[in-house]
């Protein structure tokens, strides 16, 4: 078989996919033979069949358990992996690892972490024993194997809780001083590759969690002081980039990549002054005071050894080195030791990297877009080493405090005396160098700067002496820069006379037209500035040149596809409806190429750069905002959602999610403008609730407006999409996020927006519906809900089943007896709702005024049943119910009319206490229980008694709801769900009153005998017909 396999693995590298099919089909049917991956081992640790079948038979080996190890298969089907097999693979893995090459090595050890995360250390007895044994091999392979197998286990534990991290202590107990040996005798020999290997060990094991092994002993300096070594070893030859290193210095260059990352993170985890983690307390406070100095006093050694050209240090190394001075500022020990330093920090560290270098002169020149994505894409540029130091000098200067302050002038010297060298020697290669460091640096510390007022003066002069000097320069990058900066003071208040705004203004139009891209991009980029910051008196000077602006703005953001480039599109539609809105139609033509353009781009194979998806997603964002400004235009937008609609289709379809969120909101424009809503519109719909159970979770508020406004919209196609099934996926949606109590406050809301916008639209079936939505509501509302607008959201769900059909709600309570196996009684589900409402239209804060108007509505809507129909419980509170409605038909009464009325403060007192509420108010404890047992299992304490609880405690929960945020949140969402007001209310309560006096006169007149003397004296004044 072996020969076979071998050959069967050789077909898989063939050219020619036929033989390539093949051989697949013949691994894929022979893995299932238990002799099949014992073979297989022994192939890929035998030399003498190549490194290609090696490789290709440890992938085969790793993928086939990547996706079927541990997997638990059906009676039917063939186990891949056996416990025979697994117990040989287990067996023999480690001495695979050690006599592989390299290459195969790693695939192996990629398999070995499979087995760890289903197997170790319960299923693996022994093997830990077995590591160790490696680990104090004298045979080099196999301690590279028992280190490897470590840093594995050390990577399966790396993130666990505490709870679940006990084999990782234990490993780290029996192996870390074996491992620090290890460690310290190949920093001698300069054996970096095990080095690295015991680096990535421990930056493992204490990523999350410091065991307390290394705390409770010097062991913890010890590798501090190893890992400084490490750091501090030379590599003594002059190299432009890590590619000219050696292997060995390779090895070297990431080793240290890897400790400062060590470094850093425990910077981040221990030495900030904000954490004190997981018990630690004390290894935080020697972290600050005393470890973090130790490293930070190396760390400028070789930052001193660096700037006088002794040894290498590579751009990645450096970035982690300037991360780790900008966690130093943030520490108290160590920002006082660097305090008498900022100025060699400043001059002597950062300007250097800020010159504009040989690369950069390359790029300008010819790989302009290059250029310009380096200039704006902070974020794939993390790792290299200009970002790092303008992250630093940001931090320097960006705490709120004297030394900040300090900082911040020494910094603006520092810039002032570049300037002034570059005037005396305009022509030196370095000044004119210098000149563009100061130029970055003063528009990257622009936000600090703009606060300081005693600044702004000197300020303002400084640019006009030495950036706006620089519009002429003969430097091309200066002049880029220079237009960069004054848009990064757009906002500065110039006391420039008008004439050098205008002129300033001229050179800029003049710009965007120049050859050279990287100067064209920063003048419009900066002119879109200074149009959307400026006055209405400019803007309209600037009228006549928008549409040359405009087009100049749309051929470079299909040239280049810089992000910067379509939020500057944004500034302009943002600021100038007007003026923008003869172009809108223009311009989303152009965007819709822009994003088919950039989509391609980011979905091409091997993109490793985001730009691209952000591009396109504020290409997305500009659509919508043109979308506005055409508003009521039916026809312009019909003819712009032809085009997105199949784009959106595919990325639907596709699973483009990056974009779905902005699809949604454009689908929402659309569909709210045009109407009636067309087919081609409908289709991309369709999608969505295809979609719906894949992305809800993610994008779950954006998908509820959607559905919301497509339930109003069209509740027929709706409901005729697959027979009723998207209404079912909804409805079973609703019931998935009232019941689980993990979801986030904002998840529920919008879950009862959706059960809102069901129960209103979808008429022809909500009588199916009610009883659904009436228990899950329900449920949540007996929970009492903390949030203020939960309350809000449930309550309306209630009252809107109440309205629409108040008799299927008590036939619901009727039979909900049966259905819950005789443990409750009968209509006690309508008393715990009464109940409810009634405590709340007894509440006066202001903040409860949608949560009463709901409970009005829903209460009001039960005297549209004859009375006959209800049993005697029920008919027992309609009094106080009664009582109650009038009294707030007085309020809303006086509200209409503008009047106030203060005995309303002292509505409780002037209520007559009905002595059938009181009497259900002292239910017993242990009945109540038992009913809400029976409708909900999860309640343990008795809903009323936390009723009274929650109104004996009414002060503290009203000082909980009092900011005007929350009660601005409850009245947007109580008039998306329930677009009524007082005066709506009255006249609904009022007619419903009207018809049960016309029906049941006899009835009304007994409850009108329970009224209150005001209450009756309102009614007899107001409705005497």
């Amino acid at each position: 078989m072996s020969s076979q396999l071998a050959e069967a693995l050789s077909g898989t590298l063939n050219p020619d996919s036929n033989i390539q099919q093949k051989s697949y089909e013949y691994l894929t049917t022979e893995c299932y033979n238990t002799d099949f991956f014992p073979e297989l081992l022994g192939i890929v640790v035998n030399n003498d069949y190549g490194t290609e079948i090696q490789q290709a038979g440890s992938i085969f080996l790793k993928n086939s358990m990547k996706a079927n190890w541990g997997v638990p298969v059906s009676q039917n089907e063939s186990e891949m992996f056996p416990p025979k097999v697994q117990e040989l693979l287990i067996e023999n893995i480690q001495e695979a690892i050690c006599l592989s090459h390299p290459l195969v090595r790693t695939q192996l050890l990629q398999a070995l972490l499979t087995m760890l995360i289903t197997h170790y250390p319960k299923n693996m007895p022994g093997f830990l024993e077995t590591t160790i044994e490696c680990l104090n091999s004298n045979k080099i392979e196999f301690q590279i194997a028992g280190l490897y197998t470590i840093r594995m286990i050390s990577k399966r534990f790396e993130f666990k809780n505490l709870d679940s991290r006990e084999p990782l202590l234990e490993l780290v107990d029996s192996t870390f001083p074996t491992i620090f040996k290890i460690c310290s005798q190949s920093v001698l020999d300069h054996d970096w590759y095990k080095t690295k290997v015991c680096v990535k060990i421990f930056k493992s094991s204490t990523q999350l969690i410091i065991p307390q092994s290394l705390i409770n002993s010097e062991s913890i300096l010890d590798w501090i002081n190893l890992f400084l070594k490490i750091l501090s070893t030379a590599i003594e030859k002059q190299v432009n980039d890590d590619d000219d290193l050696n292997e060995e210095e390779s090895l070297l260059n990431k080793t240290k990549k890897w400790v400062m990352g060590l470094f850093n993170r425990f910077f981040q985890k221990y030495g900030s002054n904000r954490f004190s983690v997981n018990g630690n307390e004390k290894f935080c406070e020697y972290f600050r005071t005393n470890l973090s100095l130790i490293i930070l006093k190396e760390i400028l050694k070789n930052f001193e050894l660096y700037l006088t050209s002794k040894f290498y240090i590579s751009e990645r190394v450096l970035s982690t080195l300037f991360d780790y001075l900008k966690y130093c500022i943030q520490n108290e020990t160590t920002k006082e030791f660097l305090n008498g330093k900022m100025e060699w920090i400043i001059y002597d560290l950062i300007i250097p990297f800020l010159r504009f270098n040989e690369n950069d002169e390359n790029n300008f020149s010819n790989k302009p877009e290059i250029y310009l994505y380096r200039e704006f894409d902070d974020e794939e540029l993390y790792f290299e080493v200009r970002p790092a130091t303008l992250r630093l000098i940001q931090t320097i200067c960006d705490f709120e405090n004297d030394e900040s302050r300090e900082n911040l002038t020494v910094a603006l010297n520092i810039i002032e005396k570049l300037f002034l060298s570059y005037k005396e020697n305009p022509e030196d290669i370095i000044n004119i160098q210098n000149k563009d460091s100061a130029i970055l640096l003063l528009g990257t510390l622009s936000d600090e700067l703009l606060q300081e007022d005693e600044l702004l003066e000197n300020l303002e002069k400084l640019l006009i002496d030495n950036v706006l000097t620089e519009f002429n320069s003969k430097y091309g990058f200066l002049k880029a820069r220079s237009y960069w900066v004054i848009g990064k003071y757009s906002k500065l208040e110039w006391s420039l006379d008008q004439n050098l705004i205008d002129q300033l203004l001229e050179n800029l139009l003049i710009s965007i037209s120049n050859e050279d891209l990287v100067i064209k991009v920063h003048s419009i980029i900066t002119l879109g500035l200074f149009l959307s910051l400026s006055s209405e008196d400019f803007q309209s000077k600037m009228e006549k040149y928008i549409g040359e602006i405009i087009q100049a703005l749309l051929n470079l953001i299909n040239k280049v596809g810089l992000e910067e480039l379509v939020i500057t599109l944004q500034r302009l539609i943002e600021n100038g409806n007007q003026s923008i809105k003869p172009y809108s139609k223009m311009i989303i033509e152009n965007l819709i190429e822009s994003f088919i353009l950039f989509f391609e781009l980011d979905e091409i194979e091997g993109n490793e750069t985001d730009v691209n998806c952000f591009s396109a997603i504020e290409s997305l964002n500009s659509i919508s905002l043109l979308i506005e400004i055409l508003e009521n235009d039916q026809e312009s937008l019909l003819e712009i959602s032809y085009p997105l609609s199949p784009i959106f289709t595919d990325l639907i379809t596709n699973e483009a999610y990056e974009y779905l969120e902005y699809i949604l909101t454009i689908i929402n424009k659309l569909t709210s403008r045009i109407d009636p809503i067309p087919d081609h519109v409908f289709i991309v719909i369709e999608k969505l609730f295809h979609a719906f159970k894949g992305f809800a979770n993610d994008y779950f508020s954006d998908i509820i407006l959607s559905l919301n406004n497509f339930l109003t919209r069209c509740p027929e196609k709706i409901i005729s999409l697959e027979d009723g099934k998207y209404v079912e996926y909804l409805v079973e949606f609703y019931k998935l996020i009232i019941e689980d109590n993990n979801y986030s406050n904002d998840i529920v809301i919008d879950a009862c927006k959706l059960g809102c916008a069901i129960l209103q639209n979808l008429k022809e079936i909500n009588n199916e519906l009610i009883p659904i939505f009436l228990e899950y509501s329900l449920k949540k509302l007996l929970q009492n809900p903390k949030s203020n607008t939960i309350s809000v959201m449930l309550n309306s769900i209630i009252s809107t089943c109440c309205t629409l059909n108040p008799e299927k709600v008590v036939s619901w309570s009727l039979n909900i007896e049966q259905q819950n196996n005789n443990q409750i009684t009968e209509n006690d589900v309508l008393n715990l709702l009464f109940e409810k409402w009634f405590l709340m239209i007894q509440r006066n804060k202001i903040h409860t005024i949608n949560l009463k108007r709901l409970s009005i509505l829903g209460l009001a809507s039960f005297f549209r049943i004859p009375l006959n129909q209800y049993p005697e419980q029920v008919l027992s509170l309609l009094p106080s119910i009664f009582n109650h409605l009038v009294l707030l038909l007085r309020q809303f009464k006086l509200k209409k009319s503008g009047q106030k009325d203060q005995k309303f403060e002292n509505q409780d007192q002037e209520i007559i206490e009905f002595d059938n509420f009181n009497q259900l108010i002292k239910t017993s404890e242990k009945n109540r229980t038992e009913i809400i047992y029976g409708l909900y299992k999860n309640e343990k304490q008795s809903n009323l008694e936390r009723l009274i609880d929650n109104k004996e405690n009414e002060e503290e929960d009203d000082e909980e709801y009092q900011s005007d945020d929350d009660i601005e949140e409850c009245d947007q969402i109580f008039n998306f769900i329930c677009p009524v007001d007082d005066v709506d209310a009255f006249d609904y309560v009022n007619s419903i009153f009207f018809k049960f006096l016309k029906t049941d006169s006899q009835a009304f007149q007994e409850l009108f005998q329970r009224l209150t003397e005001k209450n009756q004296q309102f009614w007899l004044e107001n409705f005497k017909n």
